[in-house]
């Protein structure tokens, strides 16, 4: 539910965004006492503003750029509203599912679904603190492939929607809270770096293991598979069970069977023995419960 109501957020905001963008385009062509007016306003007064205006007649460009404004604004109105609505409904499922990830400082609402959308998509990958680290990024790689120097590089896999969520979380507690820039200060001073970078970066990995380990150490996953297993497992399903012996005229067909084999039957229809045999819409819904 968690994943379905993101996914309709985030192309919601996307082209509240993109109206706006093209609002505001629109309205260098407008009358001189017209951008007059929007001057300054934020983007909910200027929609606002411009969805109350008259159109009028359309046999000049007047008419139809004030055509235009209103439509655009009403469209950016309908999004905004749209999104808040989504916003609401995501709320209250993350903050039924996982109050205590919620209450940490620092992590909003979608970070927390984000998080409870990658730990249900990888259930048997994170059984420990170095497992989530892995998933999500930010775990430490030697700097050489030889012998062993002492230097770390930054981990550029992982999960990339879990990795930049952790790193939000990190800038908000490294810039407002006593605690975390206690620990920036110590770990900048251990290491010896003036530069932000490394901070960040080691601030990352705690933040995973310190405030998001509770809320996948209570979901009592499976975890006798290996961290690869999943997603071999998933392309093997996908090219034996919807590509293998099919012929498709176009690639927008392919794209097709491809959506609805993973969106219908592997994720609505189909059990899989990592999460004790049933849909992981099922397993998603469990959780939130």
């Amino acid at each position: 539910m968690v994943r379905q109501l993101k996914v309709a957020y985030d192309t919601a905001v996307k082209a509240r965004t993109a109206s706006m963008v093209t609002l505001k385009a629109m309205l260098i062509h407008a009358p001189d006492d017209l951008r007059a007016s929007a001057e300054g306003k934020t983007p909910v007064t200027l929609a606002r503003m411009l969805a109350r205006l008259r159109t009028g007649s359309l046999r000049d460009t007047t008419g139809s750029i004030r055509h235009v404004l209103r439509t655009l604004s009403r469209r950016w109105l309908f999004l905004d509203e749209e999104a808040r609505s989504l916003d609401r409904m995501i709320h209250n499922l993350v903050q039924k599912a996982v109050p205590q990830l919620v209450e940490a400082y620092g992590i909003s609402t979608h970070i927390a679904a984000e998080i409870l959308i990658v730990v249900g998509d990888n259930p048997e990958r994170i059984k420990s603190e170095a497992a989530l680290a892995k998933l999500a990024g930010v775990s430490p790689i030697p700097a050489s492939s030889g012998m062993t120097s002492g230097r770390y590089r930054i981990n550029r896999g992982g999960h990339r929607q879990l990795n930049a969520a952790m790193y939000r979380v990190a800038i908000v507690r490294m810039r407002s809270h006593e605690l975390t820039k206690a620990y920036v200060a110590r770990r900048t001073k251990q290491n010896g770096i003036s530069s932000g970078a490394s901070s960040v970066t080691s601030f990352v990995r705690f933040t995973g293991s310190s405030s998001m380990a509770p809320s996948w150490q209570n979901t009592r996953l499976d975890t006798h598979r290996s961290i690869n297993a999943c997603a071999e497992s998933f392309f093997h399903s996908l090219k034996v069970e919807a590509i293998h012996g099919e012929r498709f005229e176009t690639r927008n067909a392919m794209r097709r069977q491809v959506f609805e084999y993973i969106e219908i039957g592997y994720n609505r229809q189909r059990r899989h023995s990592a999460i004790g045999m049933i849909s992981p819409e099922a397993f998603e819904a469990q959780m939130i419960a």
